[in-house]
């Protein structure tokens, strides 16, 4: 038998590290935390380093190994968005790609080519130079092929092509993410009805917002188009999705 309890609602909750508030700004409650550790973990710093032989030096160290660790928490969660949904490789994954490409380069130079003879000789001596070590590094994290960066004709890095700097590229990728401000979304930590200002007949999701209020549904075939998550991309829609995006926003910006 269940043991009927009413839960208390509580204005904040910390999930896996992050502290989330019921306020609109959701992430307000866990930045002044963050603020309150940025400023015990100079403290402790200035403590400990007060006497040292190089105080500079040891500052730096304890930055790196105790404060930096503790405000970065979930910072990789973004960094995965980027690389994962936007499609950017992250500048260490271009690090990573440019040097495997360098080292391949000389590799394949004519033995009494310099550079290849430099190279042949550090592992019978066992003496590696900082590149080479550092290669090393990121040849344990990424293998080489599996980042993919497209180039402009001016000869910089292109992402995937889906986004731009417009507002209607934001509001797609937030789309994509399941996280575009709908009412049904906002809903949940906002003292709002989830349904569309524009019609009132159906709660307001990203489904129904790509459907523009109309009373047909969509398929999921269909949805991934209007999104861009097939395969093959479909760019007039893709810029059809962004403008009716940055259309909604705006009209329902002032009543909603």
């Amino acid at each position: 038998m269940f043991i009927q309890k009413e839960i208390e609602r509580q204005g904040q909750y910390k999930y896996l590290g992050i502290t989330l508030s019921d306020k609109p700004n959701y992430l307000h409650e866990h930045d002044l935390v963050l603020k309150k550790k940025a400023e015990v973990a100079l403290q402790r710093m200035h403590a400990q380093c007060l006497w040292t032989f190089d105080e500079f030096e040891v500052s730096k160290i304890q930055w790196k190994a105790t404060a930096v660790p503790t405000l970065t928490y979930a910072n990789a969660v973004a960094n995965e968005f980027i690389q994962g949904e936007i499609g950017w490789s992250s500048f260490e994954a271009r690090e990573a790609q440019s040097r495997i490409r360098y080292f391949t380069r000389i590799s394949s130079m004519e033995a009494h080519r310099w550079p290849r003879a430099i190279l042949s000789m550090m592992a019978p001596t066992d003496t590696y130079t900082e590149a080479v070590k550092r290669l090393k590094i990121l040849r344990k994290k990424y293998l080489d092929g599996e980042i993919t960066v497209v180039y402009t004709n001016g000869g910089r890095p292109l992402l995937i092509g889906t986004y731009n700097n417009r507002r209607g590229s934001t509001l797609l990728a937030l789309a994509r993410a399941g996280m575009l401000p709908t009412r049904k979304y906002r809903s949940k930590f906002q003292n709002i009805h989830p349904y569309c200002c524009l019609c009132g007949m159906e709660k307001e999701t990203i489904r129904h917002v790509l459907l523009e209020c109309t009373p047909h549904h969509l398929n999921e075939e269909e949805l991934r188009k209007k999104l861009g998550l097939q395969e093959l991309l479909d760019r007039g829609v893709l810029r059809n999705t962004k403008e009716l995006l940055e259309r909604w926003e705006k009209e329902t910006r002032p009543i909603c």
